[in-house]
């Protein structure tokens, strides 16, 4: 997803913290930022307070900086959100609309560029009428309906976590890019880790092994890849590098087919097309 141009008007937002990632407002949908809620039955504004985090079916909003906002809509809202970063003019901040089918519809406008780190901008009204929702759901993993007569000549191999091994056909991979603090966007699919800025575009990274079961990775590279002609990135602990003579026979498991390495191990070769694009 490459950057469009705003406008250069001022563009003044509010940038906090709440849900799990980063936010921009704007500043004119702002009615009030006031003292967090002291109890359960808190009100601002004659308004009960929301938590923003369960609102977005994240983890409650902690920490010595919560701080409450009041939208300036119809229905007015009052959430509390984990910490106010600043009031800035995003006007110059290189936007980019979300890969498309990520995140709740309407909720969120695209991500937002600034001081080197990604935002998600909000809608404000559709946030005044946002109804509570829950993650997605784990999707199962099928096994390939056909083999190929033989592995792919070279491929990039690299650890994906608990899930060990991981070839990828050359033809798909395009890079290993730094994917340190993605930028989480609330009911994206399972597995989806977040968003990260590289070059002049953004991409969703994934996390094989946690899509297929297992614990997520703890890693800080990712391997960008250009699938159906989308470009994402899957996560991984260490890459290995390029490998050629894989031999069969290829052994079959959920969301892929396992070959042989030169050295006597194995690498799961997965669907990622199926993996992050699953039919419905």
């Amino acid at each position: 997803m490459l950057p469009e141009r705003l406008q250069a008007r001022a563009r003044l937002a509010l940038v906090f913290r709440g849900a799990s990632t980063r936010w921009a407002l704007p500043a004119s949908a702002v009615l009030e930022v006031g003292a967090a809620p002291e109890g359960a039955a808190a009100l601002r504004h004659g308004l009960p307070v929301e938590d923003f985090g369960k609102l977005l079916g994240e983890a409650p909003c902690t920490g010595p900086q919560k701080v409450t906002l009041v939208l300036d809509c119809a229905p007015p809202r009052a959430l509390c959100v984990e910490a106010v970063e600043e009031v800035t003019d995003l006007a110059a901040a290189p936007f980019f609309r979300l890969p498309e089918g990520l995140g709740p519809g309407g909720l969120i406008r695209g991500a937002l560029l600034h001081r080197g780190r990604l935002a998600l901008e909000l809608e404000p009204q559709a946030l005044a009428d946002h109804q509570p929702g829950s993650a997605p759901a784990p999707r199962s993993l099928l096994p390939p309906e056909e083999s190929p007569a033989r592995p792919p000549e070279r491929s990039l191999v690299f650890e994906a976590g608990e899930l060990g091994l991981i070839g990828m056909p050359l033809s798909l991979v395009t890079g290993v890019i730094r994917a340190e603090s993605p930028c989480r966007v609330p009911f994206a699919a399972f597995g989806h880790r977040g968003l990260v800025h590289h070059e002049r575009s953004i991409l969703s990274v994934f996390d094989l092994a946690l899509m297929a079961g297992r614990a997520q990775t703890k890693a800080d590279l990712a391997v960008s890849l250009d699938v159906s002609g989308q470009a994402l990135a899957v996560l991984t602990s260490r890459v290995v590098g390029m490998v050629a003579g894989f031999a069969g026979p290829s052994l079959a498991e959920p969301g892929g087919l396992r070959w042989h390495t030169p050295d006597g191990r194995t690498a799961l070769f997965p669907e990622v097309e199926a993996w992050v694009f699953p039919r419905t």
